[in-house]
């Protein structure tokens, strides 16, 4: 239906994919909708930057100056561990979604922080 409150249509990218059912062993088309409005439109992987900043956060609140650099390994973890998994995550949508994948990597050009990654 139509956004409510003055709020503005999303903007979608449909990209189809082939997947093999398991029972019958052909191959059987979907779609799916690659959301480029809203955060999805800032950053491919949004989610991410939330994240890592409250476990940056959190391991700067916690107090370097008090207890060392400990309460920033989560943090460091945690940066190392989605910023692979957003790579990995490249990889893998570029070959689920080929062209329609390109055609949104264009759209929304940064990974997880915007103008930097």
């Amino acid at each position: 239906g139509a956004p409510r409150g003055g709020a503005k249509k999303p903007i979608a990218i449909e990209a189809e994919y082939h997947v093999t059912d398991p029972k019958s062993g052909k191959l059987a088309r979907h779609t799916s909708l690659l959301l480029v409005s809203g955060w999805w439109g800032v950053a491919r992987h949004a989610q991410y930057l939330f994240e890592l900043t409250a476990a940056w956060s959190w391991g700067l609140l916690a107090g370097v100056g008090t207890h060392g650099a400990l309460p920033l390994f989560y943090a460091a973890f945690l940066t190392v561990l989605l910023v692979h998994r957003a790579i990995r995550d490249e990889e893998k949508c570029s070959l689920k979604y080929g062209a329609a994948y390109a055609k949104y990597k264009a759209m929304v050009p940064y990974k997880i922080v915007p103008y930097v990654f």
